[in-house]
């Protein structure tokens, strides 16, 4: 009996240094990416923990990342700011060509998924107001616009952006949706998927 409570005891404090030492999963949310010149990448996003993050920009088909075709590779720590929001300018020493596809791909230590998105990707679910963040005033809007549609307008392509919860019209549960991906970054809206 001592044997297995001594055994348990080891156990529990391995699984509790663990969890010390590893932490939580780290999800990142990629919200911004867009072409600032032909040789710098502008990347907004967040992340739920702060740290180093690796960015891979690699060309792209058809959506696929395509591993052999990588232009830049680093791992940056940013600054973050607000609900740990982040700016990257990244320098490849490639010029980057306009009618090429590209695909970003940013991961860190204990992330739970890598997060990939095309590079000029226009439609960014969720960031109603166009700061390239979701934030809870993208909740905000949503929720005036369906509480008054005259007096709070959105125009067509934030109307695009705030459909997110799948449903045939703009109502609370959009705004709800949204409000929900500001805290939980995992969140998947269901428009997505």
């Amino acid at each position: 009996m001592k044997k297995i409570f001594l055994i348990m005891q080891i156990f529990l404090l391995c699984f509790f240094a663990a969890n010390i030492v590893y932490g939580e999963d780290t999800y990142i949310n990629i919200g911004y990416i867009r072409l600032i010149n032909a040789n710098t990448i502008r990347i907004k996003g967040n992340v739920s923990t702060p740290k180093t993050l690796t960015v891979m920009v690699a060309g792209s088909s058809n959506g696929k990342y395509m591993s052999d075709k990588i232009i830049y590779f680093n791992q940056i720590t940013p600054t973050f700011g607000d609900n740990n929001e982040f700016t990257i300018d990244l320098k490849t020493a490639y010029t980057i060509d306009d009618n090429s596809e590209y695909m970003v791909r940013i991961t860190a230590d204990n992330a739970k998924e890598v997060n990939e998105k095309l590079l000029g990707y226009e439609l960014s679910y969720g960031d109603v107001d166009g700061d390239f963040i979701i934030t809870a005033n993208d909740a905000a809007l949503v929720f005036a616009y369906v509480l008054d549609k005259g007096k709070y307008p959105l125009d067509e392509m934030q109307l695009k952006k705030a459909a997110v919860s799948g449903l045939k019209e703009i109502s609370a549960a959009d705004s709800a949706c949204i409000l929900k991906k500001t805290y939980d970054f995992s969140y998947i809206f269901p428009v997505e998927g």
